[in-house]
């Protein structure tokens, strides 16, 4: 789960142009083969129209590729606090869930939505072994929140968001996702108090990503809160 950054009013700017140019490509392609067929003849040639929908094809799987690496600009510290969560969980769930649960939450965090994984993360919350340990409850809420962002349901995130807060308030992570689901959900002050806290967490040494983090929250008095995407699944889009 990645954190704003100013790139991502640009990256929705070209995926909507992306999927305009894909969608009206189609709908004048299947438009100029109807014409053509209840004429009888080849009157307008669909060549532009294909030739438009194969360019927003193309963009879309460029925009999906780069939703995937939209990290590199965000703190080093940010990024090392999340290698060290996705070690810990993978570390974690392995002693938790059969081989084939684990497949499919490794195949489905490479994925944009997450259709199994939640159900197996639940399952995974009433182990004796996770309820008996904080930390492992910790993590496991982590990365269902996640699941539930990549799913659009962010109100669920948020429930998971506050069950890891009330194991960790001041955890940096579940902090800044508890912001991103704040502006997800359009509630501006809430998500600033979510950035604040995760502020109050951080060491005299983290100077840039407490940088970044009051940018965020200068942006969101400027601005409002960030939408969520505007497509299931894209949970890199904004961030």
């Amino acid at each position: 789960m990645t954190i704003f950054n100013s790139a991502s009013a640009r990256y929705r700017f070209w995926t909507k142009v992306a999927l305009g140019v894909f969608g009206i490509g189609v709908c004048t392609s299947v438009l100029y083969l109807g014409i053509n067929r209840a004429l009888g003849v080849q009157l307008i040639p669909p060549l532009f129209p294909l030739f438009a929908s194969l360019l927003g094809f193309v963009m879309i799987i460029i925009l999906f590729s780069v939703s995937s690496t939209r990290d590199k600009n965000l703190p080093t510290e940010y990024r090392q606090m999340e290698t060290a969560f996705q070690k810990a969980f993978w570390g974690t769930i392995g002693e938790l869930v059969d081989e084939r649960s684990f497949s499919t939450l490794y195949i489905e965090e490479h994925s944009q939505i997450c259709p199994e994984s939640i159900s197996i993360l639940q399952r995974a919350l009433i182990n004796n072994t996770v309820l008996s340990n904080p930390t492992y409850k910790l993590l496991i809420l982590l990365k269902a929140a996640d699941c539930h962002i990549k799913n659009d349901d962010y109100g669920q995130a948020a429930a998971n968001l506050d069950s890891a807060l009330s194991i960790a308030p001041f955890d940096t992570l579940a902090n800044i996702r508890m912001a991103t689901v704040h502006e997800f959900l359009g509630d501006g002050p809430a998500a600033i108090s979510s950035y604040v806290t995760a502020m109050k967490s951080l060491s005299a040494a983290s100077e840039q990503l407490s940088t970044h983090i009051a940018a965020q929250i200068d942006r969101i008095k400027r601005n409002g809160p960030r939408k969520p995407p505007m497509i299931t699944g894209l949970r890199y889009m904004s961030h």
